[in-house]
């Protein structure tokens, strides 16, 4: 189906139709624009939001204790990132690709559909004008008709009457008339000839060929805008595969929370190792003061505020462990309980025999290489190794003096368990201080 065809004579209506088309190419890119704009806003405001709730590690022990619900939360974020990032590819595809696209198809079209219009409405002109000149040639023709049948008219009345004279004058004048007659029907009949030429050179030739030039035109349009929609349609189709993993990782996560595990996490994290303290031992100090004469006060040792504010003070110093600077760790964490203390020199044992694998490891190479040398004295000094070979076996002792040191350690821990039983912190205490003095008065002598 062709425009020229069906519609050779709707170029006005082709123009607006046209017209049309290109608001509808502005109106799409536009669209394009904005929606890649909305999904830059939404992924930043994604990424902004994974960045707030993000699990922050605030030291190395949280990489030892991880709680299953923490992790969840860290791979829920991260896949809310990777979601984020999807969006960030569709908007990419509509800003770089289809409103890109679309503004040069736009300004394509633009031209080349004002180049065309200009073409068809020149033409168009053309038949006017000839329409116009063959009207006034039509009158012209029409007005010397009727004066040349009146002049017919005035000759046969004049020779009808039979005066010569008259008779001639009237021949003149028909004669006259005669010729302006003849002219004006022959230019009359060659506009009338070259009208229909140039019409139907137009309705045939011409404007179906504009008309078609046009359609092609706007067959681009349209094809660019169905090309524009795919593309929306197509990168959306690809991403929803990786946010649907997303999603799927994010079921993942959720059910990857472990209640159980997260309790005994806790007490790995807390358990201190020491022994459960015995029962309190009750202290009747009516028994240590019933020696002495009511008249007399006893001198106890919790009568002494001062005593027993001391009393309490030496409890929760050797309970607790005592006063200890937090800015100070000591090397063999005796600071910390026997359980926690052997996590942390296991962990450090960890690390001192993989530095000492990774020295044996550089020692058996250098040695080997110093074998390669003294072999084939060609392809290097030995005496460049030496050096190197002597420092890899200072840090190599340096570090199992080092994890020997830590051995001993914990040995120390595996060998002698503490008791924390408050009882003995009390009895500790008794020893330490001493028996209680005792102050002796002798009754008031009355006198006599």
């Amino acid at each position: 189906v062709h425009w020229g065809n069906k519609r050779d004579d709707q170029l006005d209506n082709v123009e607006k139709h046209t017209a049309w088309g290109l608001e509808f190419v502005d109106k799409l890119s536009k669209f394009a624009r904005e929606k890649a704009d909305i999904e830059l806003a939404y992924a930043k405001q994604l990424r902004s939001l994974v960045k707030k709730y993000q699990p922050k590690k605030s030291s190395k022990e949280d990489d030892e204790i991880r709680y299953t619900y923490v992790c969840a939360m860290e791979n829920l974020t991260n896949e809310v990132g990777d979601f984020a990032g999807q969006r960030e590819l569709v908007a990419e595809t509509l800003m770089g690709k289809v409103a890109t696209e679309l503004l040069r198809v736009h300004t394509m079209v633009k031209h080349e559909r004002k180049t065309m219009l200009m073409d068809g409405k020149r033409h168009q002109q053309n038949l006017e004008n000839c329409g116009k000149q063959l009207e006034v040639a039509r009158r012209r023709y029409e007005r010397e008709f009727r004066e040349w049948e009146k002049a017919q008219q005035l000759l046969e009345k004049t020779e009808s009457e039979g005066i010569k004279a008259e008779i001639d004058k009237a021949k003149q004048q028909a004669a006259q008339r005669q010729r302006a007659h003849d002219e004006s029907k022959a230019e009359y009949a060659m506009l009338h000839s070259t009208f229909n030429d140039e019409q139907k050179k137009h309705y045939f030739t011409v404007m179906p060929s504009v008309l078609k030039s046009l359609q092609e035109l706007d067959g681009q349009r349209v094809s660019a805008v169905g090309a524009a929609l795919t593309i929306t349609a197509s990168r959306e189709q690809e991403v929803l595969p990786i946010m649907s993993k997303c999603v799927e990782g994010m079921k993942k996560a959720a059910d990857s929370v472990q209640p159980d595990t997260d309790a005994q996490r806790v007490i790995e994290a807390y358990k201190s190792g020491f022994q459960i303290p015995g029962d309190v031992a009750f202290e009747d100090l009516s028994q240590l003061c019933h020696a002495w004469p009511s008249t007399t006060p006893p001198v106890c040792p919790d009568g002494n505020p001062e005593l027993r504010k001391t009393v309490s003070r030496s409890l929760k110093f050797s309970y607790l462990g005592g006063h200890l600077n937090k800015s100070v760790v000591p090397e063999d964490f005796s600071h910390l309980p026997p359980e926690q203390r052997r996590k942390k020199l296991q962990h450090k044992m960890d690390e001192l025999n993989r530095d000492i694998a990774k020295e044996s490891d550089q020692s058996v190479a250098l040695q080997k290489m110093r074998d390669v040398y003294t072999k084939n004295p060609q392809l290097g000094d030995t005496a460049i190794l030496d050096p190197q070979i002597h420092e890899n076996k200072l840090r190599l002792d340096k570090l199992k003096q080092e994890l020997h040191k830590y051995e001993t350690w914990m040995m120390e821990v595996d060998g002698k368990p503490l008791s924390r039983s408050i009882s003995s912190r009390t009895s500790s205490y008794r020893v330490s201080q001493g028996p209680p003095e005792r102050s002796i008065k002798s009754p008031p002598t009355t006198a006599p």
